[in-house]
């Protein structure tokens, strides 16, 4: 038996209850709430429609980007769909099994260069079923099904020689995800539309397979899989639809995305092979993998992090042995403003990963004698900031011109790192700093653009222990080690036990002090 997270049935009744009680759809309110949010995405919508009885069947539905400057089309064509009145004011959605969508790509149509290519995949449900309800303006589409299957079942290619006279039969992929449910609503009023989706799956498997071997040699074989997913999702674009040339004016105007991704237990399997390189295998596995994408005024965030994950790499000619590599998990963070605007907007910048483990025998490589500390690495680099944005960042062509005229699109007004750490090979580091920036004085030092005022400062322990078994190891020359023992020594006290500090200090008034000593 399925079993559904009690948040998510909670968010699938919270649904339902915010719906009147007298509330009812018909077949054509369903593919019009559909078609008009695809549309105001940018897609060009069509369906052939024929009514009987309480079915309205779409055929062909057919969605095509219609790409810059003349290149051509690229679209996805899928069908037929039968939406189903209910006596209760609801509407079933039946795909029929099994379901046939095609992607089709045709560039450069009636050149020397043209390009056309017809991908076609069959996909099957088991258990499935999908239910409308709600009003016009406000349709909530929930779906469960037992397994789904898409299958690539064929390829077709003009326009490129070298692909036209291979076997393509050789290309499979296949993806499978049981137990999954899905609720998706639309709404709509006078300035924009909206949905919002929330979706759970349990395992899923995926295959991807290219066998050339009779035509060039070439063998990829990736499998891979995971124990569960969760995605939520919302997506508001302006009624009047994306102007993509005009990007900014949409996000003014309410264009947002929102998406975040949850995966756990996942592995994969790669197998590359040719004749000029040989044979390599690739094998992963990661314990959760979570992601979140985020778009609109207030600029574009993305951000990713891993649990523990573990990789081992074969590659028949170049490496004698197994190569294996772990993580305890790590981390990635993004942020950016899009827009123009008269006062500062932030900007950050933080990556990690914690206890980095390299293949033992990798390491003895370079240290045969065993010298150096195995502890596993982690390092951190997290930075936030202050700018003056001056001009839409997705104004491509505005960007440019002020580019290439010398001017800058972002003029930063203050810089922080939250943190500066690493850990490894007996070494520890940590640092961390606050400064303003004034670009009205570039007469402050020679070389630097700006005027800072702040502080900043760092830790080091072991640095002087790694050089000594640096020169021991044969790696760095003993002359090399003096000039760095002195650099070190410049800017950094010693506090015993090879323990270093380092300090730096910008006064308003201009001063400079390194250490507690004023240099300037």
């Amino acid at each position: 038996m399925r079993r559904v997270p009690t948040t998510f049935a909670a968010m699938m009744s919270s649904a339902a209850l915010s719906l009147p009680v007298s509330a009812q759809v018909t077949p054509e309110d369903v593919w019009a709430i559909q078609r008009d949010f695809y549309a105001a995405t940018g897609l060009q919508v069509s369906a052939q429609e024929s009514r009987s009885g309480d079915t309205l069947t779409l055929s062909d539905v057919t969605g095509t980007v219609v790409l810059p400057q003349g290149l051509g089309t690229i679209s996805a064509i899928l069908g037929p769909v039968d939406l189903t009145a209910q006596d209760d004011g609801s509407v079933t959605v039946a795909y029929r099994q099994p379901s046939q969508v095609r992607l089709v790509v045709d560039v450069m149509s009636g050149t020397p260069d043209e390009l056309y290519l017809d991908v076609a995949l069959t996909g099957t449900q088991e258990t499935a079923s999908t239910l409308a309800t709600g009003s016009p303006d406000a349709i909530v589409f929930t779906t469960e099904a037992g397994r789904t299957t898409v299958s690539l079942t064929g390829i077709e290619v003009r326009g490129a020689p070298d692909i036209e006279g291979m076997d393509l039969s050789g290309i499979t992929a296949v993806i499978d995800i049981q137990d999954t449910v899905n609720v998706a609503t639309v709404t709509r009023d006078e300035a924009t539309l909206t949905m919002d989706v929330q979706s759970v799956s349990g395992p899923t498997a995926s295959l991807v397979r290219v066998d050339m071997q009779s035509d060039i040699g070439f063998l990829l074989d990736n499998s891979g899989s995971s124990a569960s997913g969760v995605y939520s999702g919302r997506a508001v674009v302006p009624a009047a639809g994306i102007d993509y040339v005009d990007l900014a004016s949409s996000i003014r105007a309410g264009l947002s995305l929102d998406v975040t991704t949850r995966s756990e237990g996942l592995s994969s399997i790669s197998i590359t092979s040719d004749p000029m390189n040989g044979e390599s295998r690739q094998v992963s596995e990661t314990a959760t993998s979570e992601g979140r994408v985020s778009l609109g005024e207030a600029g574009l965030s993305i951000e990713g992090s891993t649990g523990e994950a573990s990789l081992e790499y074969e590659d028949t000619l170049l490496i004698p042995f197994t190569i294996r590599a772990g993580v305890l998990g790590s981390q990635f963070l993004m942020q950016m403003p899009l827009l123009a605007s008269d006062t500062p907007q932030g900007a950050r910048l933080a990556l990690a990963f914690e206890g980095l483990s390299l293949d033992e025998r990798l390491v003895r490589l370079l240290d045969p004698s065993e010298l150096l500390p195995r502890d596993p690495i982690s390092f951190e680099f997290d930075i936030e900031g202050e700018m003056m944005v001056l001009a839409d960042l997705v104004d491509f062509l505005t960007l440019g011109e002020m580019i290439n005229g010398g001017v800058s699109p972002v003029e930063p007004t203050s810089v922080t790192l939250n943190s500066g750490a690493f850990s490894g090979a007996g070494v520890g580091l940590t640092s961390s700093g606050s400064f303003t920036i004034d670009l009205n004085d570039p007469t402050f030092l020679d070389g630097l653009p700006f005027r800072p005022t702040g502080s900043a400062q760092a830790r080091a322990t072991g640095v002087n222990g790694l050089i000594d078994t640096l020169v021991t190891m044969g790696l760095v020359a003993e002359e090399d080690a003096g000039i760095a023992r002195l650099g070190l020594g410049m800017f950094s006290r010693n506090l015993g036990d090879d323990v270093l500090e380092s300090s730096l200090e910008v006064t308003p008034e201009g001063s400079i002090t390194v250490n507690g000593n004023r240099i300037r």
